[in-house]
């Protein structure tokens, strides 16, 4: 369950540590005597992220594909945990650490307090076949339209950046700095991610890394989504069975 608190538009784009760029914001709060305000907004505001669910379905784990966060496989299985994180603030894109995150196996929280989900984890074929996959990112629950200020980074074996973000009314905001050519706007309604792993072949291992954070430079990061809660789902299944190995 991922519960989302956001904190006012203000509060958001100040406090979040958007170094140079949002100088000129500091420079205005300071000017006008709101720091001790703000800093009680955040306080009382917050972004509460549960755990959330990375998992095979049954016939994908039957066939061999497991999960790990050991790129060895010392242990493997059929689904993964990935721990909450309290108190969260909006960040945005140059604020995550993804060179930290990819070299963490495993959630991942970053060393100057910035509160966002990351988690790196492996994807083997450990059966006999070579099959297609489908990664799949499915929306459970989510209110108040918490899903339109929502970024998912995919990274696949440290390369293959996918973004994915909602197609709603607003347009990007130009002082985010996601990089446009990583952006896809969620598959549909229901699946934010629909992305496919073709060749999948035995003995093969992907990594995965996955960061999830509220974008406070998204015109629908504001106070209407206080107290929204947004559940996902993070799936792994078989499309096609190609070949068995001999």
């Amino acid at each position: 369950m991922v519960d989302i608190i956001a904190a006012s538009k203000f509060a958001e784009l100040s406090l979040a540590r958007y170094k140079v760029r949002k100088n000129f914001l500091i420079a205005a709060i300071l000017t006008t005597g709101l720091i001790s305000a703000l800093i009680a907004v955040v306080a009382y505001f917050g972004l509460n992220m549960g755990t959330f669910v990375i998992s095979l379905d049954e016939r994908t784990y039957t066939t061999g594909i497991s999960l790990s966060v050991d790129p060895e496989f010392s242990a493997s299985y059929p689904r993964l945990l990935v721990n909450p994180q309290q108190n969260c603030v909006p960040v945005t894109y140059s604020d995550l650490k993804l060179d930290e995150i990819s070299a963490t196996n495993g959630d991942y929280r970053d060393p100057e307090g910035l509160t966002y989900i990351a988690y790196t984890f492996y994807l083997r074929n450990e059966g006999s076949t070579t099959v297609d996959l489908a990664f799949q990112i499915q929306q459970v629950q989510a209110t108040l339209g918490v899903e339109s200020a929502v970024r998912i980074l995919v990274i696949e074996n440290d390369t293959n950046y996918h973004c994915y973000w909602k197609n709603d009314k607003t347009e990007k905001s130009p002082f985010e700095e996601t990089p446009d050519e990583i952006m896809e706007y969620f598959y549909d309604e229901q699946y934010y991610c629909n992305q496919e792993i073709v060749n999948f072949k035995p003995g093969q291992v992907n990594k995965y890394s996955v960061v999830l954070w509220l974008e406070g430079w998204d015109e629908e990061c504001v106070d209407n989504i206080i107290s929204a809660k947004l559940k996902l789902d993070l799936t792994f299944r078989i499309t096609h069975v190609l070949e068995e190995e001999e």
